[in-house]
């Protein structure tokens, strides 16, 4: 496993993000293009504290975990984009979307 120990982000024209793991990987990425200082905010209040200790590679159990953590109904801010894993489609008799 390749935990993360640190995230940093750096805001500028964009929200860059700065992902360092314990066996030394140092990886980099683009959080947002606009409204950089906000998102790296976002990034530490509501990202960063799932994602910590936790293995790099493994993305899909990651960003699962993080929004069943950050919202109180999940799949309701989904909703419109498509129905999330395990949600039928269309919605059930007597339900409508948002």
């Amino acid at each position: 496993m390749t935990g993360i120990i640190s995230i940093e982000t750096f805001a500028g024209h964009g929200c860059v993000v700065r992902v360092r793991t314990d066996d030394g990987l140092v990886r980099y990425g683009q959080a947002a293009h606009s409204e950089a200082r906000i998102t790296g905010e976002v990034l530490h209040t509501l990202v960063a504290r799932h994602y910590l200790g936790a293995d790099s590679f493994d993305v899909m159990t990651l960003a699962d975990a993080c929004a069943r953590a950050a919202y109180k109904y999940f799949g309701s801010f989904q909703r419109e984009a498509g129905a999330p894993r395990g949600w039928p489609d269309p919605p059930p008799a007597g339900l409508e979307r948002s």
